[in-house]
């Protein structure tokens, strides 16, 4: 039986051309934008551990959060939402569970409007 890992890799990915267009996708996604060479329009910039929204319990300080993205071309995030219902998911989007007050350990995410804390992984750089 294989096991569900407690933490998961998520990646923000940027447009290249645009770097105000973001995307939060889990570290086995890529931006598709309807060709494999289109997704040279992208790139990781940021990556962050989560807990896993499938292994409840959640920690304590922890919530539920949904990176909203568009459905539609242009697919950028939208917002980063706190989900209050854990069992009302079924909105499309990249959920992730994480610290909503700074504790040791973790950073603020970039560019969220509320406060979600995560264990940054490495910082990309070109």
């Amino acid at each position: 039986m294989t096991e569900i890992p407690l933490k998961i890799r998520l990646n923000i990915w940027e447009q290249r051309d645009d770097p105000s267009r973001t995307m939060i996708l889990y570290d086995w996604q890529t931006p598709f934008e309807g060709s494999a060479t289109s997704n040279r329009k992208w790139r990781v910039f940021f990556t962050f551990l989560a807990y896993n929204p499938l292994v409840p319990p959640y920690p304590d300080g922890t919530q539920l959060f949904r990176a909203q993205h568009k459905t539609i071309y242009p697919y950028e995030l939208v917002d980063v939402y706190a989900i209050l219902d854990v069992y009302n998911v079924d909105d499309p989007g990249t959920y992730f569970v994480a610290y909503t007050a700074n504790i040791e350990g973790t950073t603020k995410l970039p560019f969220a409007n509320i406060h979600v804390y995560v264990e940054q992984g490495e910082k990309i750089k070109e």
